[in-house]
């Protein structure tokens, strides 16, 4: 049935569908161009809209469609002719978060039970967050980082990719941020990065016992590919002193 394949499959921004063509139509299009039998057609284009869960959507035509429904005609027409790389370029940003979800999570159930792989192109954070195992950031048409999710996450090195991820995560407060904390809370503000083995309990167990009080006035925690990071500002009082030694406590342990 499937004697010819396309070794890429491409979903774009804009859907590209044709206005004239049903959502059975648009994806029977591809498999009629490789020269698939009409009854291999059908039942190719069945499987892929029951896939995509719009089997009851076969005989809309695009302007009867909602934009995530155009999505996933545009998504079950890239995997017609069974790709083993699914290019998909923006495929989300002309969508609302909610259905934006959905498609990811047809994404990710591609990629898991068909076994393709997909290459995201995007400018969005959340999506990277939500659906990448690995992370390739471009700035200037060079590659300046490539790294787990988890690592562009948690440790980013290059310069656009740490300004990207400030977007999302916004953990970290920046200058104007610290000066408000500082007017706000008083005594010396630190900023550390914690881990799954970086944590600040024990370390500030020791600041409570040298008599340093102490409170969280920034930050925030996250989970990502079964791993936890984050980074929390404190606000330390105490003598000079001794929030010297809490201070140097925090870097031994999670520096």
């Amino acid at each position: 049935m499937r004697r010819i394949r396309r070794d890429i499959g491409m979903v774009f921004q804009q859907f590209n569908l044709f206005r004239s063509r049903t959502a059975a139509g648009n994806i029977e299009y591809p498999l009629r161009v490789a020269g698939w039998k009409r009854a291999e057609r059908k039942a190719r284009v069945k499987e892929l809209l029951e896939f995509v869960g719009l089997a009851d959507k076969a005989r809309s035509y695009p302007d009867q469609l909602s934009g995530g429904q155009k999505q996933r005609v545009g998504i079950a027409r890239a995997l017609a002719t069974s790709p083993s790389l699914l290019l998909a370029d923006e495929s989300t940003s002309a969508l609302d978060p909610e259905t934006t979800g959905e498609v990811l999570r047809l994404l990710k159930k591609i990629n898991r039970e068909l076994g393709v792989t997909i290459v995201v192109i995007t400018h969005e954070m959340d999506v990277i967050r939500a659906v990448a195992d690995r992370v390739a950031v471009l700035a200037e048409g060079k590659i300046v980082e490539l790294a787990s999710t988890f690592e562009v996450f948690a440790t980013p090195q290059a310069a656009p990719t740490q300004s990207f991820v400030e977007t999302v995560l916004r953990n970290r407060p920046d200058a104007e941020e610290l000066r408000r904390l500082g007017e706000m809370h008083g005594g010396r503000l630190v900023t550390v990065d914690i881990d799954d083995k970086r944590g600040i309990g024990a370390a500030l167990a020791v600041a409570a016992h040298a008599g340093v009080e102490f409170e969280v006035v920034y930050g925030g925690v996250s989970t990502l590919q079964d791993k936890t990071f984050g980074s929390v500002t404190l606000a330390l009082h105490g003598s000079d002193d001794d929030v010297d030694k809490v201070v140097e406590e925090l870097d031994h342990r999670v520096g």
